[in-house]
């Protein structure tokens, strides 16, 4: 644990000097959820892939983190991996590694027990009188038969009856009462969770250089979520920036980038920098990066405040516009431009416009909107039914094996990297793409054809290793990331909700 690590061996073993580094002082750190790639980060980097050569046959691909730091004369940088446990020191070790073991207290469960034999001793009651009551009955129907007073023989079964209802309500009872010690056992075992967590995040001061607290307290909401707390306190940056005020260093950058191989369900390009994943690092950042003043997101920047939209086609039911790269199709979580918003204000007095289908933000091409709720109504259902045709066109950053074909890759979100989509065969949704190789080049340019509407679907579909093992160029979640996603929807037919003639809209491809 780091506690044992002398600030002579950090300086020497983790501190990584940086020479010949130009740092330019007047840039704020970066967004660590819109990375942009810096000069400084890419020798960092270069360093790290050296010292990992050794290591990288048969290894196991992650994340590695990176903090910029300076001691006031020297220029270096700090490293970490993510998600996984490092024994070289030139690392540092993230904090779940630094966490006593977790002590969980016994819990008394002999109530349980109780509760369960009683209600097994109530149904043997139960069944074993009516198996007896059946005998008797079938007794009873014989001695009927053979002339015998009809008053006794009904009173004997109207005992016995009252006798089945009252230990059958007694063993429904006592099944109940089990349900109830079961989940009252459940809830004592979640709490003692809870506190053994609590109890265990407690051991661990966090320290921002400006203020100190426990893991407990900043991570107190997700006491009951023990998979939720490894995945943060495993990731890389955290741990760096700890270690940074620990040793009274300045942070001045970070960055973060994929080494080693792409797991099968995901897509990851080795090298190339990304976003840090919010949900993993975003409680734990939000203490460490306190009063710190970033860099813009990228995804945040309004490139088209007071934007007009373009139209392809428009009648009194629908209207197609052409939606720019980097705009949004509907509102987001950013107060920027939007498809939906600029066409309602160019479109005041229709009932709609109401959107029925969406692209990527960084998708250009033909959008669709009703105009009336009839419209809308006849063409929700089309599209759920994939009865209107989707054409996209890319260029792609490698040539492909096949000229043309199907893919179908079930496809679900990442649940620890939004908005990053995944390959998983258990829960994922079904998802097809028709594809047609236009021109065969080192960069080859492809027509998708989506049977299906999933999230990132045409991007997967091209970048997984089961789909065309080639990233859409421009593809900063699953390739390189350089520059505009050169992918653009670029014609649409379907069947018009009024006049039922075929309509087909086409939009230039602007690559």
């Amino acid at each position: 644990m780091r506690g044992f690590i002398s600030h002579r061996f950090f300086i020497e073993v983790m501190f990584h000097n940086l020479e010949h580094v130009a740092f330019e002082s007047d840039l704020l750190p970066s967004n660590p959820y819109g990375y942009v790639e810096r000069p400084w980060m890419v020798a960092a980097r270069q360093a790290i892939l050296t010292r990992l050569a050794p290591s990288r046959e048969n290894a196991i691909g992650r994340l590695i983190a990176i903090a910029l730091v300076t001691d006031g004369n020297r220029l270096g940088f700090l490293a970490a991996h993510d998600q996984a446990q490092e024994t070289d020191p030139w690392f540092i070790p993230n904090l779940y590694s630094r966490l006593p073991p977790l002590t969980q207290h016994a819990i008394d469960e002999n109530f349980v027990g109780e509760a369960k034999a009683l209600r097994e001793i109530a149904l043997a009651d139960y069944e074993d009188f009516k198996a007896r009551a059946t005998q008797n009955k079938i007794q009873r129907q014989r001695l009927r038969a053979e002339g015998a007073p009809a008053l006794a023989l009904n009173t004997q079964s109207k005992r016995e009856s009252m006798t089945l209802a009252r230990l059958k309500s007694q063993y429904r009872e006592r099944l109940a009462a089990e349900n109830e010690a079961k989940a009252h056992l459940l809830a004592k075992i979640r709490f003692a969770q809870i506190e053994a967590w609590k109890e265990r995040l407690s051991t661990l001061t966090l320290d921002n250089g400006k203020r100190r607290a426990t893991a407990a307290t900043i991570l107190k909401e997700d006491l009951g979520h023990e998979h939720v707390l490894k995945a943060m306190l495993k990731t890389g940056l955290p741990s760096l920036l700890q270690e940074a005020a620990k040793e009274n260093l300045r942070v001045l950058d970070w960055a973060t980038f994929w080494w080693g191989p792409s797991p099968e369900n995901d897509l990851r390009v080795e090298g190339v920098f990304c976003h840090f994943p919010k949900l993993r690092h975003e409680k734990l950042l939000k203490f460490y990066l306190e009063g710190r003043t970033l860099s813009h997101n990228i995804w945040a920047v309004d490139r088209y405040a007071g934007y007009v939209p373009e139209v392809l086609f428009e009648d009194d039911a629908v209207i197609a516009i052409d939606k720019p790269e980097g705009m949004l199709s509907v509102p987001g979580k950013f107060p920027i431009a939007n498809a939906f918003d600029a066409l309602k204000a160019m479109r005041p007095e229709i009932e709609g416009p109401v959107l029925l289908h969406r692209l990527d933000m960084r998708t250009s091409g033909i959008l669709l909107f009703a105009k009336t709720k009839a419209a809308h109504a006849a063409l929700a259902a089309d599209f759920e039914a994939h009865r209107i045709e989707k054409y996209y066109e890319a260029i792609l950053e490698a040539p492909v094996a096949k000229g043309s074909g199907v893919i179908s890759l079930p496809l679900c979100q990442n649940p620890y990297d939004t908005p990053r989509q995944m390959v998983d065969y258990a829960y994922g949704r079904e998802s097809v793409t028709r594809f047609k190789v236009l021109t065969k080049e080192i960069h080859p340019r492809v027509l998708f054809a989506p049977v299906t509407g999933r999230s990132h679907q045409i991007r997967i579909h091209a970048a997984h290793t089961k789909g065309l093992a080639s990233p859409i160029m421009g593809d900063e979640l699953y390739g390189n990331g350089q520059g505009r996603l050169m992918l653009h929807a670029s014609k649409l037919t379907f069947i018009h909700p009024e006049t039922r003639r075929e309509i087909t809209i086409e939009s230039p491809v602007p690559f």
